[in-house]
């Protein structure tokens, strides 16, 4: 009797903690098998609807979303294959990041770009408290600015 009360025991507590670690496994690589087309048409629709944006413009926004992470595909490989440093693929993520800012800033309207840094900040801040408070990290364990493709009048 109290061999199949272990036994049921063990069995819900492995249940339990296989899906605990489903769960966590889940939610953070969402975007981590995506193909680069597809991580830009997420990205594109994420935008439609907070910033109406129209047919045209979220063609060229996709486009804009397309390059950027046809380049940060790229980017990945060469830091696996051992053809960039960390420190090599940081700058060139940054200079990615920067010209997709600049690509999203010439395709928004003055108004579109008041939502979109609205809408920004406050999805930072979900995210901040999803994660708690801090800066993101990626897999190298080193700070990353989340903050990917923030638009400003001034392109900071």
């Amino acid at each position: 009797m109290i061999n199949k009360k272990t036994s049921i025991i063990l069995v819900l507590l492995i249940a339990f903690f296989a899906g605990e670690a489903m769960a966590q496994r889940g939610r953070k690589g969402r975007m981590k098998n995506k193909s680069p087309e597809e991580r830009a048409e997420i990205k594109t629709q994420r935008m439609v609807k907070p910033l109406q944006l129209t047919a045209d413009q979220t063609t060229k926004i996709k486009e804009v979303h397309l390059t950027a992470e046809n380049a940060l595909a790229t980017v990945r490989a060469d830091k696996k294959a051992g053809k960039m440093t960390k420190e090599e693929a940081k700058a060139k993520r940054k200079e990615i990041n920067k010209t997709r800012r600049q690509g999203l800033k010439t395709n928004l309207t003055d108004e579109q770009k008041k939502k979109y840094r609205k809408w920004k900040k406050n999805r930072k801040k979900r995210r901040k408290a999803r994660r708690g408070k801090g800066k993101k990290k990626d897999k190298d364990n080193t700070e990353t600015d989340d903050d990917d493709d923030d638009i400003d009048d001034d392109g900071k």
